[in-house]
């Protein structure tokens, strides 16, 4: 399984925003894991690509996160996940770092992107 998180820490604790919070980084989520899909993860069957996936938000007292992960279920559909994140086959749609790349390049504006969410959830 290939798997890596989005956390927002360093909030009040119980902060009734939580939630909204939690959706905010969900929507990023999803952002990094289309582009993950479209342009970096193998494809040959699609298999690999059908088992992408971003997890529901996990609040806590004072963060939330999200879980992006490719696999499946305890990586049991597509158990070469991870194998084929840190070396890709030569053929077919396929770069190494299939998830880690996308995640990184999303750090380049996730502020100013967080904010424009929140601020339209009304929490900012």
């Amino acid at each position: 399984m290939a798997k890596m998180k989005i956390t927002a820490t360093g909030f009040m604790a119980g902060n009734p925003d939580m939630v909204n919070i939690g959706a905010a980084l969900w929507e990023e989520g999803e952002e990094i894991m289309t582009e993950s899909k479209t342009s970096y993860v193998p494809v040959v069957t699609g298999n690999l690509m059908g088992t992408g996936t971003v997890g529901p938000p996990e609040i806590s007292v004072s963060s939330a996160s999200v879980t992006l992960s490719y696999g499946g279920p305890g990586g049991a559909v597509a158990p070469y996940a991870r194998v084929v994140h840190e070396s890709p086959p030569d053929w077919g749609q396929g770069k190494p770092k299939y998830l880690e790349e996308p995640m990184l390049l999303a750090k380049a504006g996730f502020s100013a992107r967080m904010a424009a969410r929140l601020k339209a959830r009304g929490v900012i």
